[in-house]
């Protein structure tokens, strides 16, 4: 009797749950599916107050993985650095970590922690150190290299504003976008959208303050 209500129960429990298909659903690598991983490994975390011993713990673990990696692919160095608690090197703070012998990049210094702690409580902050060891060198390398591809960018679009070619300046600017996007920074990424959709507009406008007045000359 027994056995028959187990077996019950096991039929009718839930499969497992997909991560990869789940995620699949979003666009690849858009900001939408990084805080869809990002609020599944918490929230599988917290479950079961993260003990490391259940399918809860390797869906985080697997959900963690893939927001490093989309995190490390596309150069969102912020929100890396958000996730493990760390705060951007700036000029007021690099001297006070110098001085503390701490990263240029943290307020701390997260590692990998084996267990005890805030580990097991299942609102610990930043729990992904738990899963998967902080890379010191990610952030400063990832934040030159954006730099450097920001300032390529600029460069385009003002040869292209000062050739005054309309279609080469809605391309930079929508490059510009793409840029922002994949890095997290959505309120530039829609300023540089919405100055594009502008292009056209603003040639327009240009067009008719030149010609009108030779067009009403023409008349009269």
């Amino acid at each position: 009797m027994m056995d028959s209500i187990n077996n019950n129960a096991a039929s009718r429990a839930p499969p497992p749950f997909d991560l990869k298909a789940y995620i699949s659903r979003y666009e690849t690598q858009s900001e939408t599916a990084l805080q869809r991983l990002l609020f599944l490994a918490h929230h599988f975390h917290n479950e079961e107050g993260g003990d490391g011993n259940n399918n809860t713990s390797t869906i985080t673990s697997n959900a963690f993985e893939m927001a490093v990696a989309q995190m490390k692919s596309t150069g969102n160095y912020r929100r890396y650095l958000e996730e493990y608690g760390a705060i951007e090197a700036s000029p007021d703070n690099a001297s006070t970590n110098a001085a503390d012998h701490q990263s240029p990049e943290l307020t701390g210094s997260p590692s990998r922690s084996g267990g005890g702690g805030d580990h097991h409580h299942p609102h610990a902050k930043n729990i992904i150190q738990h899963y998967i060891e902080y890379d010191p060198n990610f952030a400063p390398i990832s934040k030159i290299e954006a730099q450097n591809q920001l300032e390529t960018l600029e460069g385009r679009l003002s040869t292209a504003q000062s050739h005054i070619m309309k279609e080469s300046i809605r391309t930079a600017l929508l490059a510009l976008a793409e840029f922002h996007k994949k890095r997290g920074e959505l309120r530039e990424a829609l300023r540089r959208v919405f100055r594009s959709r502008c292009v056209y507009f603003v040639f327009e406008c240009m067009v008719i303050e030149k010609f009108v007045p030779f067009s009403l000359k023409l008349l009269t």
